[in-house]
């Protein structure tokens, strides 16, 4: 554990290369050149990778993501194909495997899909629009879905204050105790004391209020970098489904429109527009609320950066605490519900 904020992309370690020369080997592949991180990976780990047949993709999937949770995954995946979403399903070997156990940890090997992805920061009405279009087609396609493995308690939708306390205390005393922290790290310290401020304080909720809410399947991490299009703007594949689970409509959108930054003026109305060619959201109010105590109760950033040591997560440290900062009020939780609403 390091209050170390750098987060370079790690090199292919000396075991990930040979898990992958072996489990190339079960497709009768060999190895042709190095192995290269996908950078925009953040909980897995990706490469592109040369083989004797073409590029792969080649998928080193977190400690989280179980076996079952790959299955379910691969369901729920298969079944959006069968009723027109465009998928990449990952590569059987010559014995029908495609999730593979290697050095006690699971791997999947997809063929390599040429495309391109939206950018954010850079996408605009039309983006939105077709964006918005495509997560009401999502929900109202994967709607009839079930499956006994789906949970409703995952995604940030569940939370307890006094794990999510804990948790920033670990490493607000990781800052705390450090030799020499930098300004960077002192400014982080004290983001962390705000939200346990806020989390310890009347305003902060516990996620039983929120019950209630009705809850479909959802694709459970539906932004920009998920999507493949191809040159020409036209969709190629919806990609990672390993966190579909049941959801509150309005949880996964604000999830979706706060992460890709299209809470803007017109992006939010754009998405929105495109949303409700399918579909229509339902409470949206308490909708906004959950939201809003969902995000000051994940640490998910924090922990995964300082205490697990994965570097991606730190691109998400200050967009958290400025999701936090903005929706702590009232008024623009009011404004944000009345948008999406329309």
């Amino acid at each position: 554990m390091s209050p170390e904020l750098s987060d370079a992309p790690e090199a292919v370690s000396v075991q990930e290369r040979r898990s992958i020369v072996e489990l190339l080997e079960r497709y009768g592949l060999t190895l042709t050149g190095d192995p290269e991180p996908v950078v925009l990976s953040v909980s897995n780990r990706n490469f592109a990778v040369p083989t004797s047949d073409g590029p792969r993709f080649v998928r080193f999937h977190a400690k989280s993501r179980t076996k079952e949770r790959q299955e379910l995954a691969f369901a729920a995946s298969d079944f959006a194909a069968a009723r027109g979403i465009p998928v990449v399903a990952a590569l059987t070997d010559a014995k029908g495997r495609w999730l593979h156990s290697l050095s006690n940890r699971l791997w999947s090997v997809f063929p390599w899909v040429e495309g391109v992805h939206l950018q954010r920061g850079a996408i605009d009405s039309a983006g939105a629009a077709m964006l918005g279009e495509l997560h009401g087609r999502l929900h109202t396609v994967l709607r009839p879905f079930t499956d006994p493995r789906l949970r409703s308690d995952t995604n940030g939708s569940v939370w307890e204050a006094t794990q999510s306390l804990d948790a920033l205390g670990r490493v607000d005393d990781l800052i705390r105790y450090s030799p020499s922290p930098g300004a960077a790290q002192l400014r982080l310290q004290e983001q962390i004391r705000q939200m346990m401020a806020l989390i310890d304080s009347p305003a902060a909720r516990p996620s039983a209020d929120f019950t209630g809410m009705r809850r479909v399947v959802c694709h459970g991490d539906y932004h920009e970098r998920n999507l493949i299009m191809s040159g020409v703007g036209e969709l190629v594949a919806v990609v990672d489904w390993e966190a579909v689970a049941l959801l509150p409509p309005v949880f996964e959108v604000l999830r979706a429109t706060s992460f890709m930054g299209l809470l803007g003026p017109g992006m939010l109305e754009a998405y929105m527009g495109g949303y409700r060619r399918h579909a229509e959201l339902a409470q949206c109010e308490e909708g906004v609320e959950m939201w809003w105590q969902s995000q000051l109760h994940n640490t998910w950033v924090y922990t995964a950066r300082f205490i697990e040591g994965n570097r991606a997560a730190g691109q998400f440290l200050e967009h958290h605490f400025k999701i936090i900062t903005t929706f702590q009020d009232p008024a623009f939780r009011a404004q944000v519900a009345a948008r999406l609403r329309g």
